[in-house]
């Protein structure tokens, strides 16, 4: 069921797609520049009629760190995923190997067909006895 909702949700989603850095767009600032509270922004970012050269996006340090966490946080999962995925392949191996092994042919007198001759086998043969047995008894009563 949960194979079958997550095959659902893939199809749904079009899978997972590696995103590719784009280009700069045209006015984006090329290199990243601090900004510090009380600090004067830097002089390369205006032109000389104190309008901004480039485009770029300000981000409190916070949420950068947090975002950073986040990036931390989703490596030690996949991580943590990866050891469970070993284990998983380890234990279908394991099945398999016994799968394979329990539907090897036996030896040929573990076979029932085998079993049923052994066994008629040994029933003549004690029958012979038995028969020999009572043969020679009233011989030797008479």
């Amino acid at each position: 069921m949960i194979a079958m909702m997550l095959l659902i949700a893939v199809g749904w989603a079009g899978g997972l797609a590696v995103p590719v850095q784009r280009d700069a767009s045209p006015g984006e600032c090329l290199q990243a520049t601090p900004l510090r509270a009380g600090g004067v922004l830097p002089p390369a970012m205006f032109s000389p009629e104190g309008t901004a050269r480039c485009t770029a996006v300000i981000m409190p340090p916070t949420q950068v760190a947090y975002l950073l966490q986040l990036e931390e946080y989703h490596e030690a999962t996949e991580r943590l995923n990866a050891l469970d995925l070993t284990l998983l392949e380890t234990e279908r191996d394991w099945y398999r190997d016994r799968l394979a092994t329990e539907l090897e042919p036996g030896p040929w007198y573990e076979r029932p067909a085998a079993q049923r001759w052994l066994g008629r086998g040994e029933m003549i043969v004690l029958f012979a006895i038995v028969t020999a047995g009572a043969g020679y008894a009233y011989n030797a009563g008479r």
